[in-house]
């Protein structure tokens, strides 16, 4: 019950940056609490680097994510 009687005196407007701060601070921790690897293993960082892109496949795929967001849009 004294929750509701806090949020019906404080403004969303309050509570919208506040609630925003809260989840910005729990995604910081989890973060900080995950294992992060420490560079990417050779094997994959070689074969990546062996691909040779094209200029024409990129064009290509820009070409089809527009068209796939257009649909999308529709």
């Amino acid at each position: 019950m004294t929750s509701t009687v806090i949020k019906r005196k404080v403004p969303t407007v309050v509570w919208l940056p506040v609630g925003y701060l809260l989840l910005a601070a729990m995604h910081a921790i989890v973060l900080q609490l995950l294992p992060v690897p420490a560079a990417m293993p050779d094997e994959l960082a070689v074969t990546l680097q062996q691909q040779p892109v094209k200029l024409a496949e990129i064009e290509q795929s820009v070409e089809r994510l527009t068209q796939l967001k257009k649909l999308a849009d529709l």
